[in-house]
């Protein structure tokens, strides 16, 4: 499953000031994906997302985990990206978008 996104290596705040209230595509350091609404960042910019949900791409676990609302420090930032259309996930894929 393959969606339209907009990808930033930059994490300067202005790249992300224009996607407050769009859904994100955050993946991490560790490996994990975490995927929600920006409502929130700063000059660093951590970010804060709420309706979120958390993959792993190392294989770690199947599905999707709802984790709520998250702030997300900027050292742990490996990828931003703008997810530009609505999904639907198959149920036990496990696929972030």
């Amino acid at each position: 499953m393959e969606a339209e996104a907009e990808c930033s290596e930059e994490k300067s705040p202005p790249a992300v000031y224009k996607w407050i209230n769009q859904t994100l595509r955050v993946d991490l350091t560790d490996g994990r994906v975490i995927v929600g609404t920006l409502v929130c960042t700063d000059s660093q910019p951590n970010l804060i997302l709420v309706n979120s949900q958390e993959y792993w791409t190392a294989g770690k676990s199947t599905s999707p985990r709802c984790v709520g609302m998250v702030m997300i420090a900027s050292r742990h930032i490996q990828k931003i990206c703008h997810v530009m259309a609505n999904l639907s996930y198959k149920k036990g894929g496990g696929d972030a978008p």
